[in-house]
């Protein structure tokens, strides 16, 4: 197979620079779109329909992770093949993994539809599994189109695509949400990967896939591991609250859990995309090495920033997500409780995602890896131990963020013990990114217990959240002061000290 050398995008308008800014935006719109769809979804369907779709969106997750890090290598190999010339060798290496990962998903997909044949399941679970079965397909080429395209830098398709799939969701899976429930969801679910998939094979067709060879794929997989492992390692710390729920609490559970993850995944939206313009950036400066300006622009000027700011949303989920939930989806109000606590576990998963970039760039994948692994284990005890007190879905947030907690902590110390930076510079950015979280903590837990009316009231919750920006304002301004050289900045960007 030949693929095409990316010089071919030169002429798209604007240049990489703007090609880049439209990836990032189309990234953007649909992540903000798709949170518009998950807040649809429990207004037509009850919790249990709910628990049954969040469990059954477990298997594409971790299905993405078949090709065993033979993707992740295309992505590094391939412009480095193109560049050098090599078409040929670059094209042997997109239809290898091609072929490997197309079997693999192949496989789970007709997994899928026996299960929903054979498995004796409930109408729902087996409508969801044969609608999965499609879906994996589809969410393979997907994936594989995506590698290929980025490693031809051809950006301009995948913002297109992105584009596509925001519309599709809007036009199309939204609307039969609300008329079909959660056969909706299912049809809904396909269909949009269909149109997208269509689309990526109308702008980038590919044909004459060359035959397998086990050789290079154990190269590529050599190659690419680490990566994946680093990535599944941290879904396995995150995803394995709702098997615990699922497996202790029922379905019912997972549904009403599942709109405290909407309300996580909406407090993370600023910072990972964030992280997605810094991290290029990091890895375009690496040529003179990781030196200690790169240690405190990409690493711990962005920590202090999340240690700064990202309370805000914590205290506004804290004093607002029972009013909240109590207007727009008044039977999923106990996931108010198990939403405040999951988000501010989430501070920490934030600086997890923020050290991302300079372990990738150390080549420290496999080193943290254990770190993820040993707190998903922490996590599924935790989460025993508070069920079995009766503490339910709040207990099992808790004892995802106090996971979270165990692994940030551990990947701060591994990397301080390696930097190039002497250690009176990361005692008080230690301090600052616990300090930051203790003191929201107090503040909201002091405002609630003072502002707490006899029953849910919106004016005390506005107030109390209103003292709270007063408060974290103050911190603020307090936390800046240790920092002469590295300052927390109040926007999702840094600049070198």
């Amino acid at each position: 197979m030949r693929i095409a050398r990316p010089a071919a995008t030169a002429a798209v308008p604007g240049g990489p620079l703007a090609r880049l800014a439209r990836y990032s935006g189309s990234s953007l719109l649909v992540r903000a779109i798709g949170l518009v769809y998950a807040y649809v979804k429990p207004k037509f369907l009850e919790p249990s329909l709910l628990g049954v779709w969040s469990l059954l969106n477990l298997v594409p997750t971790y299905g993405s992770y078949l090709h065993l890090g033979s993707r992740n290598a295309l992505e590094f190999r391939v412009p480095r093949l193109l560049s050098e010339g090599r078409d040929e060798e670059a094209g042997r290496v997109v239809g290898c993994v091609y072929r490997v990962t197309l079997a693999a998903n192949g496989l789970v997909a007709t997994a899928c539809l026996l299960a929903a044949l054979f498995g004796g399941f409930d109408q729902a679970t087996t409508i969801g599994l044969i609608a999965l079965a499609p879906a994996l397909l589809l969410i393979w080429y997907h994936d594989q189109q995506l590698a290929v395209l980025k490693a031809m830098q051809r950006f301009e398709v995948i913002s297109n695509a992105n584009v596509l799939k925001a519309a599709t969701l809007v036009s199309v899976s939204i609307p039969l949400v609300i008329w079909l429930g959660f056969l909706g969801v299912c049809i809904g679910y396909v269909t949009m990967h269909a149109v997208v998939a269509s689309y990526l094979r109308w702008r980038h067709p590919m044909t004459r896939m060359g035959r397998f060879e086990m050789a290079l794929f154990v190269d590529l997989v050599r190659e690419g591991a680490p990566v994946l492992l680093f990535v599944a390692g941290l879904t396995l710390l995150t995803t394995t609250d709702r098997m615990v729920i699922g497996w202790l609490l029922g379905l019912e559970s997972v549904g009403y859990y599942s709109v405290a993850l909407v309300a996580a995944a909406f407090a993370l939206q600023v910072p990972l995309s964030a992280r997605d313009i810094l991290e290029p950036r990091l890895m375009s400066s690496l040529a003179d090495g990781i030196s200690a300006s790169v240690w405190r622009e990409y690493f711990l000027a962005p920590l202090l920033n999340a240690a700064s700011y990202y309370p805000f949303i914590v205290g506004g989920m804290a004093f607002l997500a029972d009013e909240f939930l109590a207007a727009v989806l008044p039977r999923y109000q106990a996931s108010a409780v198990p939403a405040v606590v999951l988000c501010g576990g989430c501070y920490f998963l934030v600086q997890v995602q923020i050290a991302r970039g300079i372990l990738v760039a150390n080549r420290w994948q496999l080193r943290v890896l254990p770190f993820h692994l040993g707190s998903a284990v922490i996590s599924v005890a935790l989460s025993i131990a508070f069920v079995g007190r009766g503490w339910g879905i709040a207990g099992v947030a808790l004892a995802s963020s106090i996971a979270f907690s165990v692994t940030m902590t551990l990947i701060l110390l591994f990397a301080m013990r390696r930097s190039p930076l002497p250690p009176g510079e990361w005692l008080p950015v230690f301090a600052t990114v616990f300090l930051a979280p203790a003191a929201s903590l107090a503040a909201i837990g002091g405002l609630t217990w003072l502002l707490a009316p006899p029953t849910p009231a919106l004016l005390p919750s506005l107030a109390g959240f209103a003292l709270f920006v007063l408060a974290q304002a103050a911190l603020i301004a307090f936390l800046r002061r240790p920092f002469p050289k590295i300052r927390p900045l109040p926007l999702p960007g840094w600049r070198r000290s």
